[in-house]
């Protein structure tokens, strides 16, 4: 049995295999990750860095994400008042429209 492409990633990652590197972020360059050295103060300073950099990168992207969302929910509560409005104006002008129709006027 040959594992999918996915589990076989799931399984991969599991083992340590593949590091999972997340959503690629623009501006800031992923790197290589083999195996693990020492690193010197400096070191872990500039990954501190450059981990920063990408929060601030992922918290931006989370902000736009946020009010992309806020003006679609507000165009959809719009659009749902137009069409609750539309389907009230139909009820009432069917009502109206019967009401004046002959074949409901007495003999």
């Amino acid at each position: 049995h040959q594992p999918t492409r996915s589990s076989s990633f799931l399984l991969d990652l599991l083992s340590g295999r593949t590091l999972n590197k997340g959503v690629a972020r623009t501006g800031i360059p992923r790197k290589k990750v083999g195996k693990a050295q020492p690193l010197s103060p400096n070191g872990w300073a500039s990954r501190a860095y450059h981990a920063a950099l990408a929060a601030q990168a992922a918290q931006r992207d989370a902000d736009y994400a946020l009010e992309e969302a806020s003006r679609d929910a507000d165009l959809a509560r719009a659009a749902a008042n137009q069409a609750q409005a539309a389907l009230l104006q139909a009820q009432k002008d069917s009502v109206y429209n019967a009401a004046k129709s002959p074949g409901l006027k007495p003999f």
